[in-house]
């Protein structure tokens, strides 16, 4: 049990250790650099946990890269039409607004994620692709951890 810990865990370990020395590194880089560094980290972390061929991983990740580049910009479509909604809204008819948006929104990251799902599946495995989505999930949270103590 404590062998299969450590080999779970050395790998975030170490993620969190190269994040933490390229911190000063992209303190000084445009954010278009920090952008790249962070879809490298985030590429090589789930090539791990997926435990991709390479193969599968040649395959994989321009499928991948287009799935996020939806989803990026179904919310960014979302959000700017929308800039007001951290402040109280004007109306009941802006509130509503906002809430059937945000339903739309939702239907539609569920379509684009069926969508992605179909073409993934011809790449991974059933057991692969349920465990991208919790690799994805670990991965937002050591990103969150890392800011937060930056």
């Amino acid at each position: 049990m404590k062998r299969l810990t450590t080999i779970v865990l050395l790998p975030v370990f170490i993620f969190c250790y190269l994040l933490g020395i390229s911190s000063p590194v992209f303190s000084q880089q445009p954010q278009k650099r920090k952008t790249e560094r962070v879809h490298e980290i985030r590429q090589k972390y789930l090539s791990d946990k997926l435990h991709l061929t390479a193969d599968q991983s040649r395959r994989f990740w321009p499928v991948y890269d287009q799935y996020e580049k939806e989803l990026r910009d179904r919310r960014r479509q979302f959000n700017s039409s929308f800039t007001n909604r951290k402040n109280a809204f004007l109306s009941d008819e802006e509130a509503r607004k906002y809430l059937a948006a945000s339903l739309d929104l939702q239907e539609d990251i569920i379509r684009i994620k069926r969508k992605y799902n179909d073409q993934l599946l011809k790449i991974i495995s059933g057991r692969q692709l349920a465990n991208l989505n919790e690799a994805e999930k670990d991965f937002k949270k050591i990103l969150i951890q890392q800011l937060k103590t930056k």
